[in-house]
């Protein structure tokens, strides 16, 4: 008898681990997010890289790329996204009939240009519907 429970016991086992796979030190089954289970998906999302490092310039240094993303408005933040101006700057910088959106898209869309009137050009991700419109973007 306690041979055929843990006969049982090992079968059902297996039957419920079947969809399941060991990865980032978790077990894995198909509602786990790929984060838990994809080292180099937990890595972006634990450490992503700062938005201003996809902003290259030849003969460029990492204080000069800082110094002109300041100049052109950039909030002085080590991971500045390029829509992260503070709710002071977006209402000072608000036209009428604007909504807060709008006026950070705009001040983005600025930035942006601005950067690109530097010679800098974006290295970044342009494959959303979002990006593909922006200044950015549109450069390359």
């Amino acid at each position: 008898m306690k041979r055929l429970v843990k006969f049982l016991f090992a079968i059902s086992m297996g039957i419920a681990l079947a969809g399941c796979t060991f990865g980032n030190g978790m077990i894995c089954g198909p509602q786990t997010p790929i984060a838990y289970c994809d080292h180099e998906a937990y890595e972006k999302l634990a450490h992503p890289t700062p938005y201003l490092s996809y902003w290259e310039q030849p003969q460029m240094t990492m204080e000069k790329r800082k110094q002109d993303a300041l100049t052109c408005g950039a909030p002085d933040t080590v991971y500045f996204t390029g829509t992260e101006f503070g709710q002071n700057k977006i209402k000072a910088a608000q036209l009428s009939g604007e909504t807060d959106r709008e006026t950070t898209i705009r001040l983005s869309n600025n930035w942006q240009l601005c950067m690109l009137k530097k010679g800098y050009h974006y290295t970044g991700n342009c494959d959303s519907k979002f990006t593909k419109n922006t200044p950015a973007c549109r450069a390359l």
